[in-house]
């Protein structure tokens, strides 16, 4: 039996980020997320997906590029709330860490993704980036950065507690639902820090739409709007967890009748903070089972 692994490739345009440039190096696409890798599967990006990085050479002349994988910094890098910097950087890598593109025409670089086989590493949102700036030698010394974002596979049955300061188990929820039904399901919290903590829960799509780290468009999975309205999903405001402890907690979602987008399938991004930083978030996917009735 052949078993086929899907991964779901959601990438972010505008008319003007549909690239990101430096002066005369531009690169596409400006960022991507990958949904639903298998810790212990080497994926082939391009392969899956038919999505790769292009690189554009205006120029007359040859022009080398190098390729590395980063993580963010602090202090001068921004990136989506609730991602953490990917634990190893050699997790990403491409076929080549130079790429030579012609005068006048583009350049394509593969990438790999390859999470070690250790089920601490399910359930996790990271964030990682492609850096492209001129190679030794070359004389180039511009650069820019793309940022990938990575969704391992949801896991509710875990046997070891999941890697970070917050383990979440499942990372997302789906919920097939009837217009006007109540349906409840629950997620586990671990507090892998060595200090006890308050955490809060509230929905990204309450925060700000202009503030560009809580951009909807850059969380949402193909075919999924936002959901309509925040207060159909019910989950505890605020709690507290001890250190080295786990917390089970009652998520529930009601479809009002009232519903003006029947057919559609939603989502939502619920941020957990803690007394310190945003440390994560659970996915959120509401199924309509009234679509096509």
């Amino acid at each position: 039996m052949i078993r086929i692994i899907l991964i779901i490739i959601s990438l972010y345009f505008t008319m003007s980020s549909f690239w990101v440039e430096s002066a005369s190096l531009k690169v596409s696409p400006a960022q991507l997320i990958i949904h639903n890798v298998s810790p212990g599967h080497l994926y082939n990006i391009y392969k899956a997906t038919n999505i790769r990085l292009t690189i554009y050479n205006d120029e007359s002349y040859d022009q080398t590029w190098k390729l590395r994988i980063k993580k963010p910094q602090d202090k001068s890098d921004t990136w989506e709330k609730g991602y953490n910097k990917i634990p190893d950087t050699s997790w990403c890598y491409f076929e080549s860490n130079e790429i030579t593109v012609k005068a006048k025409s583009k350049g394509f670089a593969h990438m790999f993704v390859n999470i070690p086989d250790e089920e601490k590493f399910y359930n996790q949102h990271w964030v990682a980036i492609i850096c492209v700036d001129g190679a030794v030698g070359s004389g180039i010394s511009l650069a820019v950065d793309v940022r990938v974002l990575i969704e391992t596979v949801s896991k509710a049955s875990i046997n070891n507690r999941p890697y970070g300061l917050l383990g979440i188990a499942p990372s997302m929820l789906t919920f097939d639902i009837r217009v006007g039904e109540t349906v409840v399901s629950d997620v586990t919290l671990y507090n892998n820090d060595a200090n006890s903590h308050t955490y809060s829960i509230h929905s990204l799509f309450d925060e700000s739409y202009e503030d560009l780290s809580n951009n909807r468009n850059r969380y949402l999975s193909y075919s999924y709007l936002p959901i309509p309205e925040t207060d159909w999903i019910k989950y505890p405001k605020q709690f507290r967890i001890e250190k080295n402890q786990i917390a089970k907690k009652e998520i529930s979602i009601s479809i009002p009748g009232h519903v003006e987008q029947p057919n559609s399938k939603f989502e939502d991004i619920l941020l957990i903070q803690s007394d310190q930083a945003t440390l994560g978030f659970i996915r959120i996917r509401i199924n309509n089972l009234n679509r096509g009735e």
